[in-house]
């Protein structure tokens, strides 16, 4: 294990009729600085695979506690599909990998499985500060079991100041609602190639180019959600949308740069410390943007060199025989073509039209996973317009020359840039557009990247 510390992951599994009980505890879990809470309604966003999540969640785990209650042991379905989760990850690791905690809400019966572990009574109001802190004592073992950097005597609250190790891993903000994806350091083709005819001229030329850090994008662009924390923190009620809190999953648009980079200085104040030294939030340059979307392949979309139209098209109605060198990544994603899978693709052909012909916002990941890059980042084909820091400048594209940094006056790049309405959704990967700082537009947000500060 690498010497420096980590947050232990927690998953809470727990029955639909008593999410309101958990949110509070994992709202209180969540002011522990040492540990991250997985939370369902926290961390599952439209579009994303609940089975999948949840077995993700469950296999990434140090600890899970499972909240019992008369709903949640008499109940079929749901929680029970979760219990044989936590059960099947916990058979498949070593011993003692995982912790499971009964956490009992009531008085229910203990499930015939979980009657060999020791259980925490939560049930009486009058003893649960003193059940809460044994779950700490019992979860602060675990932490020194597998956070804890060598040496270290003090308490699983510590957290020592390191640097940011190359190879480090970690999951950042997932319990404040952010799903982070890792772009490891490396070299991809940035550009398009000056015989592509579908290529502009601020594209050309087509070259290697070196990423020398690992850095972590936000999956999805920044959602009214997450803004309005923000807002509302801050006092800028007005930033957002009027009717925000029916679009809680629309992502943010009308912000200019400088609301972006406000949102982010924010960012950095309440949640730095959460991050290792030698990080920062901020905004993405447009070759991270680039690498995010279509990987070390050189591929024209995120999902391969086919646009949108053309890829649900043969999603719907696959070829028998495929020509050499037109695969797309979509393909990869399932292994046959069901009725059902038939159906999201007409369904998604379907809405795509309506949106480009409205120009409306829809939730953010709506076309995920089918339209996701080889990284697994969704909405990178033009859901909507997003700024990233770059100064807006020909290629060859050179972080070190100047146009990153944030002082110098100028245009900067846009990325996921449309033109045309039909262009909308189908937005190839190395596709430039540029607007003034101050611009406002109701498709322009911006999603965000932890990564060292590029000056």
């Amino acid at each position: 294990m690498l010497n420096i510390d980590r947050r232990l992951r927690v998953f809470l599994c727990y029955s639909s009729e008593d999410k309101f009980i958990v949110h509070d505890f994992y709202r209180r879990l969540s002011t522990e600085t040492w540990i991250d809470p997985w939370f369902d309604e926290e961390r599952i966003f439209p579009g994303m695979n609940r089975d999948v999540e949840i077995k993700r969640a469950v296999e990434t785990a140090d600890a899970v506690v499972v909240c019992l209650s008369h709903n949640s042991v008499n109940k079929e379905g749901e929680i029970q599909r979760e219990l044989h989760l936590v059960v099947d990850a916990a058979l498949e690791k070593p011993e003692g990998a995982i912790f499971v905690i009964p956490l009992k809400l009531d008085e229910c019966q203990i499930p015939r499985s979980m009657r060999s572990l020791q259980c925490i009574d939560f049930s009486s109001p009058d003893d649960r500060k003193q059940a809460y802190n044994r779950l700490l004592k019992s979860l602060e073992i675990k932490a020194d079991m597998v956070i804890r950097p060598p040496g270290n005597s003090q308490s699983a609250h510590f957290v020592s100041p390191q640097h940011i190790e190359p190879e480090f891993d970690f999951v950042p903000l997932a319990s404040c609602g952010f799903d982070f994806v890792k772009i490891p350091q490396g070299k991809f083709i940035i550009g398009s190639k000056a015989s592509n005819s579908q290529a502009r001229e601020d594209e050309i030329p087509q070259f290697p180019y070196t990423i020398p850090y690992d850095y972590w994008i936000n999956r999805f662009p920044i959602s009214n959600e997450q803004f309005s924390e923000f807002a509302v923190s801050t006092k800028r009620l007005g930033a957002l949308p009027k009717d925000w809190r029916q679009k809680l999953h629309h992502p943010i648009v009308n912000v200019s740069l400088h609301d972006a980079l406000a949102y982010i200085h924010w960012l950095n104040k309440v949640f730095g410390r959460e991050i290792p030294m030698g990080l920062t939030f901020r905004l993405p340059t447009e070759a991270e943007w680039e690498r995010a979307s279509r990987g070390d392949s050189a591929w024209e979309w995120p999902w391969g060199n086919k646009n949108l139209d053309e890829m649900l098209e043969e999603q719907i109605s696959p070829r028998t025989n495929s020509v050499p060198g037109e695969a797309n990544h979509s393909e990869t994603k399932t292994n046959s073509h069901t009725p059902e899978h038939k159906r999201n693709c007409r369904r998604l052909k379907i809405k795509a039209e309506i949106l480009r012909r409205t120009l409306e916002m829809t939730d953010v990941g709506a076309f995920s996973p089918l339209t996701d890059s080889p990284f697994k980042v969704a909405d990178m084909m033009g859901s909507v317009l997003e700024w990233t820091q770059s100064l807006y400048a020909s290629y060859p594209y050179d972080a070190q020359d100047g146009r990153e940094n944030l002082e110098t006056e100028g245009k900067r790049v846009i990325r996921g840039c449309f033109t045309s309405n039909e262009e909308r959704l189908s937005v190839r990967s190395a596709r430039r557009g540029s607007a003034e700082p101050e611009r406002k537009d109701s498709i322009l947000g911006f999603r965000i990247v932890i990564a060292p500060p590029v000056l």
